[in-house]
């Protein structure tokens, strides 16, 4: 009898040690299991939730956007949202000054495009007139800031003119990155340009009346109803080079 209750007790301590190690096991295939898990969890990711395991190269990737954000100046960002047709005008020479800051931008209208006609439009794609394009271009902004109040105030330091007409601008000119454009008032009457008088709405270059303004952190962006540059760039359209530049 003894030895029957002995070798039972025997069995009973056999099994639990069996458990035991057997319960080590499993945990030890857990613990494993999870270390397999991980790259799974970062390979696939709920939608609209973000990793919470990238690789370097990710890493650098997702930086060098947040750094072309930070560099991208907010008028060169509303410039493109809100004039497309005026921003395909834009160069090197522009976005340079856009970036330093702070600008006046003239910028023409997408009516104002559209009133360039068909060939106009086809001329300013035509890869032969890049130079020409981006002279045009650089018409349209001065590396300083002009509010439309100072473009448009009078001179009434002599008074008013003999003829009854409204006086001209105090600023009778602005220098652009290409060069200088006209302001004052728009003329009637004369012959081919002789004779005229300026007694009209007051324009910049030929005939660009401001549409409306905007200030853009410090930057001044003037809506226009047409280019500002002067009309005998597109006689040198189509040619290889542009004379005189």
């Amino acid at each position: 009898m003894k030895r029957q209750v002995a070798s039972l007790f025997f069995a009973c301590q056999l099994f639990y040690i069996a458990e035991a190690l057997s319960g080590c096991t499993n945990v030890s295939n857990r613990r494993l299991s999870l270390k397999h898990m991980k790259p799974q969890l970062s390979q696939k990711s709920a939608p609209g939730v973000s990793k919470l395991y990238a690789t370097p190269e990710e890493q650098v990737e997702s930086k060098s956007k947040e750094g072309e954000a930070e560099d991208r100046s907010k008028l060169d960002a509303f410039l493109e949202k809100k004039y497309k047709s005026f921003y395909k005008l834009i160069n090197e020479e522009m976005m340079k000054a856009i970036k330093k800051g702070p600008v006046t931008v003239f910028v023409p209208n997408d009516d104002a495009f559209a009133a360039l006609g068909e060939k106009k439009l086809r001329q300013l794609e035509d890869p032969r007139n890049d130079e020409i394009k981006e002279k045009m271009g650089s018409y349209h902004i001065m590396p300083e800031p002009i509010s439309a109040i100072e473009l448009r105030t009078e001179d009434w330091t002599k008074g008013r003119p003999k003829d009854g007409s409204k006086p001209n601008t105090l600023i009778a000119g602005i220098k652009t990155l290409s060069g200088e454009v006209p302001v004052g008032r728009s003329k009637s009457g004369g012959f081919l340009g002789l004779g005229a008088t300026e007694d009209g709405d007051i324009v910049i270059g030929p005939s660009a009346k401001i549409v409306q303004s905007f200030n853009v952190e410090g930057s001044f962006v003037h809506e226009v109803d047409s280019l500002i540059s002067p009309q005998i760039l597109w006689r040198y359209c189509d040619q290889l080079r542009l004379p005189g530049f």
